[in-house]
């Protein structure tokens, strides 16, 4: 049975890297020249200043995906706190089960439950996660251009 919890990127670095590094290579990250390098320091003090949150989905006690989403005051929206997600990812193994629509609702729900009004999540035009959100009702797409600086 799928379920999801909260937990800590930092925490569950090791429990997660796997997968980090198969989202990194299924999702052409690598494509922009960037090396996955994960900043393990940097993840623990957002996640102290209580601007990071993540879920993990779970198969029994195996840890088959996560989504991890920083929170912060839009400064463009005065009042509205925004939760982007940074990362979702199932492993392909478990994609025919439910633990990706559960990753987002609960994504959804923890987010709410501390304090966002907004949700944003990024997704390329073609992937399985922008058909899903579509059916979801998110309605306001943006195009995201990247390039090597």
């Amino acid at each position: 049975m799928i379920t999801i919890r909260t937990g800590s990127a930092v925490d569950n670095y090791d429990k997660i890297a796997h997968l980090i590094r198969e989202n990194w290579e299924e999702s052409g990250s690598g494509g922009l020249g960037l090396a996955l390098e994960i900043n393990v320091a940097t993840f623990r003090q957002v996640e102290k200043n209580r601007n990071l949150f993540t879920l993990l989905a779970l198969d029994g006690d195996e840890i088959i995906g996560y989504s991890i989403n920083f929170i912060t005051l839009d400064p463009h929206a005065s009042g509205d706190t925004r939760a982007m997600n940074s990362a979702i990812f199932v492993t392909k193994s478990k994609r025919c089960t439910a633990a990706g629509l559960k990753l987002i609702c609960e994504t959804e729900r923890e987010a709410m439950r501390l304090g966002a009004s907004v949700m944003t999540w990024e997704s390329q035009s073609e992937a399985g996660l922008a058909k899903i959100l579509e059916q979801m009702q998110y309605t306001d797409k943006r195009v995201t251009y990247s390039k090597r600086l």
